[in-house]
């Protein structure tokens, strides 16, 4: 590039235009952008972690990506998602037997019983 009688925007163009080899890609960069922006924090890790625990995950996802060993990436947050969906899997099994039903619709929190009714004969 020759600087000479360009305009700085004329640069930048000319660059934007190099960068990019169609506008195609670059919405697909644009569009990239915005889905990486923030993770969202899975509801299971709200009901197996502490307040503390989440708040601490929460500030660690929303530092910036400069600094890497405090910062957690997606890949992290959905590692430590899938720990705690395991463990509210391996609670409700050690809990004893229940049915499907019971275990999709009671209102059992994390390490808590499940309220069934007594049965009568």
């Amino acid at each position: 590039i020759d600087p000479d009688g360009m305009s700085a925007t004329d640069i930048l163009q000319l660059l934007y235009a190099r960068r990019v080899g169609s506008t195609y890609k670059r919405m697909n960069e644009d569009v990239q952008k915005k889905f990486t922006a923030r993770v969202k924090t899975p509801l299971v890790v709200q009901t197996v972690l502490t307040p503390q625990a989440v708040k601490e995950m929460k500030n660690a996802r929303d530092m910036p990506t400069t600094m890497v060993h405090d910062c957690l990436d997606k890949w992290e947050i959905e590692t430590l998602a899938e720990v705690c969906r395991s463990l509210r899997h391996f609670d409700a099994e050690t809990a004893g037997r229940h049915s499907t039903y019971t275990n999709s619709y009671s209102s059992r929190q994390y390490l808590g019983k499940f309220d069934r009714k007594k049965y009568r004969s």
